[in-house]
């Protein structure tokens, strides 16, 4: 792959001030995606005014099971929660 197809596959290449806001999720133990890269695309949003959080599953491994994790936050909780707050209508009257 060529640095060119690399820059154009990166999210890092897309941020900017009207991006929704973002959650990301991610096991430091991941061996596909290393942890730094959320933490590297949570700084170019936080840079761009972007609203994200970033949750850090301790021991957790690739995927959405986050095989290994230690101790794990209630990141389904998380999700719901971070759902509502950005996407859930408010009542009209």
């Amino acid at each position: 792959m060529s640095s060119k197809q690399y820059f154009e596959a990166s999210p890092l290449t897309y941020v900017s001030t009207d991006d929704p806001p973002f959650l990301l999720l991610h096991g430091d133990a991941d061996k596909v995606v290393p942890f730094n890269q959320s933490e590297i695309f949570e700084a170019a949003l936080r840079k761009a005014n972007v609203k994200v959080k970033l949750v850090r599953v301790n021991g957790g491994g690739h995927g959405p099971t986050f095989e290994g994790a230690t101790n794990p936050p209630d990141y389904l909780g998380e999700m719901v929660a971070w759902l509502n707050q950005h996407l859930k209508a408010t009542p009209t009257k």
